[in-house]
C-alpha cells in the first residue's frame, strides 16, 4: 500500500507544480499586457479593469481546454476494454 501513498504523492505533486506554473504564466502574461506604470503602488483604473478582464478570460479558456480534455479522455476511456471486467455470463474473467 506504500507504493499506491507514494504514486498518489508524486501526482498531487506533479498536479499542484502544473497548476503553479499555469497560475504563473497566467499571471505574468497579463501583467505584461496590463500594467504599464510601476510608478505606483496601486494600479490604474484601466490597468485594474484590463487585468480582471485578462484573468477572467483566461481562466474561462482554461475551464474550456479542461472540459474539452475530460470529455475527449472520458471517450478515450469509454472506448478502452477494462481489466477483469465481466464476460457476458457475469462472471469475472
Amino acid at each position: 500500500n506504500t507504493t499506491m501513498d507514494e504514486i498518489e504523492a508524486a501526482l498531487q505533486t506533479a498536479s499542484m507544480r502544473e497548476f503553479l506554473t499555469h497560475y504563473n504564466q497566467m499571471v505574468q502574461s497579463c501583467f505584461s499586457r496590463c500594467v504599464h506604470t510601476l510608478w505606483d503602488r496601486r494600479l490604474t483604473d484601466s490597468e485594474l479593469s484590463c487585468s480582471n478582464n485578462c484573468i477572467a478570460t483566461l481562466i474561462a479558456s482554461q475551464g474550456r481546454i479542461s472540459q474539452a480534455y475530460l470529455t475527449a479522455s472520458g471517450k478515450t476511456f469509454a472506448r478502452q476494454p477494462a481489466s477483469g471486467a465481466e464476460d457476458s455470463a457475469g462472471t469475472s474473467s
